[in-house]
């Protein structure tokens, strides 16, 4: 059973307080934001507006008109869905503001009133950076929860997150190095707060993944263990961001709201 978050808590929060009360710009407008083909092989148009005050999705589905014979009106599906956790205006907030008292109320009211004693609590505490040498073999190298062990990414599963040289499962990474052996220097930064991505290199991709127990370490293929502090904000969900170069890796580890994973696009002269 995967126990709420205090993020999942914020987040119902926020959709509890906004009610039917949304607030969608635009909303008498159909501005097409996505498309996707139906099973006749036809073009749907999607419009997805999220609502300013919680992040919720009001979802409308229309036939592309035909541009020949254009009709003179059409049928609109339309549905609300739910944003992903990151997307939800005010929540790194609000999650902040609630208290171990309130998060156990909110635990009780769903039932659970045991949590495992290996769920880390939360400890907000602030940046560290650690410096490492990996030995790197078949280009690869992994952030593990304990006593989880590589099996749990390797080989990558298929309900597995991956963004680029990154992919994760709950509780286990699999990050790809820029080299396929050898030695490479590795820093990590644990924090509670997004630290920016570092621009000075060429390639950076992110995700999230949950985490429970909190501690962490770095392994190496069939290879050594490198230990990390605890994660910063306990149980919940995290983004992992992994900076590559040629010369070495940048893997910031932070408390965050799960979103979807993204893949930056290099500065221009990087």
């Amino acid at each position: 059973m995967q126990f709420p978050s205090r993020h999942d808590m914020a987040m119902a929060l926020i959709f509890d307080e906004c009610g039917d009360r949304h607030d969608f710009p635009d909303r008498d407008r159909l501005v097409v934001t996505d498309t996707e083909i139906d099973e006749s092989g036809h073009t749907i148009n999607i419009s997805r507006i999220a609502c300013r005050s919680c992040g919720m999705l009001k979802v409308s589905r229309w036939h592309k008109p035909d541009r020949v014979e254009p009709a003179r009106g059409f049928a609109v599906m339309g549905q609300q869905e739910y944003p992903e956790p990151g997307d939800v205006p005010g929540i790194v907030d609000r999650t902040r503001r609630i208290t171990d008292a309130e998060y156990t109320k909110y635990l009780a009211t769903r039932g659970i009133s045991d949590i495992p004693a290996y769920y880390a609590p939360d400890r907000r505490e602030g940046t560290e950076q650690h410096e490492f040498v990996l030995r790197i073999r078949a280009g690869q190298f992994f952030l593990l929860e304990w006593p989880n062990k590589i099996g749990e990414i390797l080989p990558i599963p298929p309900y597995a997150t991956s963004a680029g040289p990154i992919d994760a499962v709950p509780g286990a990474a699999l990050c790809w190095s820029p080299i396929d052996d050898g030695e490479i220097a590795v820093t990590v930064v644990t924090a509670l707060d997004d630290p920016g991505p570092d621009r000075s290199y060429p390639h950076i991709a992110e995700l999230s993944s949950r985490f429970h127990a909190g501690g962490v370490y770095l392994c190496e293929l069939a290879g050594a263990r490198h230990e990390l502090p605890p994660l910063p904000a306990g149980y919940g969900d995290y983004r992992l961001r992994l900076h590559t170069s040629d010369s070495g890796c940048l893997l910031q580890i932070f408390s965050h709201p799960r979103a979807k994973p993204f893949a930056h696009q290099p500065m221009q002269g990087v």
